[in-house]
């Protein structure tokens, strides 16, 4: 019950209320002087009419009433209200000063009325002004928090990819140790405890990287924490345009299709070098890994069922698929991950 009063009582809902409020109080108000205007017009004309067929007759009752019809622009307006109470006087002896005087009460009569129907006006955009504030606060609000759950989304990713790398590389290492222990092979052990714990301070330091700025910096962070803590040594060639350009979306997955290419590479290319290259061919973006290890290609990948290649395949394909690209994985005495991502800007 609090929550729901805390939500229709916010800041935004009251300055919405109040900006409807005062709206529609305006409208109505211009409404009713809009009206009284037409009906002052009209008794003018009856007045007119009345002076001019009777002169002599007594014409205190349509006065009276056009004096009362006349009382919101005479109140604060001494020559109306003068002129007023000489009309009758002048439809006796004067027609000509009498009609001269109506327009002249007419005139400054609709005068008045322009100022007023401007004020109206000016109230009337200045009755939007909160409920256009408060559009923008609910805007923002909304902005926030579709950041904050696309950041937790990204950090459940992480997290996700995280955790699986751990069982899929550290998992097995320590694994292969407990068994080699059981061997008395020390140095077995040595060499598999030493591997699990290059890829933990990499998965660790892999986290730290912050995913803004400059895409191809971001890269090159990756590339260098790869080639400390897996001895495996990194080049980049970087001469596309719009690497700089793509949207914070098409970053985050370009980068972790290079972590996870180079978390690959790490534990089954068994290689010595990986190369980067980023190149723009037309509307295309082109972004090429490729290893000097074994190599292996799709199909032998998933007909050997090894959970963590298919898996890491599977992962990339989808990824490149998000940014509506296409992917090729080729054995070229190595491996390379061929990647075409049409209109990235766009």
């Amino acid at each position: 019950m609090l929550s729901m009063k805390k939500k229709y009582l916010s800041v935004e809902s009251i300055f919405i209320f109040f900006s409807i409020f005062t709206f529609l109080l305006t409208m109505f108000f211009r409404f009713q002087g809009i009206k009284n205007f037409r009906r002052l017009e009209h008794t003018f004309s009856e007045y007119r009419t009345i002076a001019n067929r009777t002169a002599w007759k007594d014409l205190s009752d349509i006065q009276n009433r056009l004096e009362k019809e006349c009382l919101p622009y005479s109140k604060f307006d001494s020559f109306i209200e003068g002129s007023l109470s000489n009309l009758v006087a002048y439809s006796v002896y004067d027609m000509e000063k009498f009609s001269f005087e109506l327009d002249q009460i007419q005139s400054r009569i609709r005068n008045r009325e322009l100022d007023i129907s401007f004020s109206y006006d000016s109230l009337l955009l200045s009755s939007l002004l909160p409920a256009a504030i408060a559009i923008i606060v609910i805007i923002l609000k909304q902005n926030k928090k579709q950041a904050e759950s696309e950041r937790l989304e990204a950090l459940r990713t992480e997290q996700i990819a995280f955790s699986r790398d751990l069982h899929d590389g550290v998992a097995q290492d320590l694994a292969a140790i407990k068994i080699y222990l059981a061997k008395k092979d020390l140095d077995t052990c040595q060499f598999y405890a030493e591997k699990a714990f290059k890829e933990v301070r990499y998965l660790i330091d892999s986290m730290r990287i912050e995913y803004r700025g400059d895409t191809e910096s971001v890269i090159r962070e990756i590339l260098a924490a790869f080639a400390s803590y897996q001895g495996i040594k990194t080049n980049i060639i970087a001469t596309s345009n719009y690497i700089s350009q793509i949207n914070s979306e098409y970053q985050r997955e370009i980068l972790y299709i290079i972590q996870e290419s180079l978390s690959n590479i790490a534990r089954h290319a068994h290689a010595s070098e990986v190369r980067i290259r980023i190149t723009d061919v037309g509307s295309e973006m082109h972004l090429a890994i490729s290893d000097n290890g074994i190599g292996f290609n799709e199909e032998e990948a998933k007909a050997k069922n090894d959970g963590r290649k298919h898996y890491g395949l599977k992962n990339i394909a989808e990824r490149v698929a998000n940014m509506k690209g296409t992917v090729q994985f080729i054995n070229d005495g190595g491996t390379t991950i061929a990647i075409t991502i049409k209109n990235p800007v766009s």
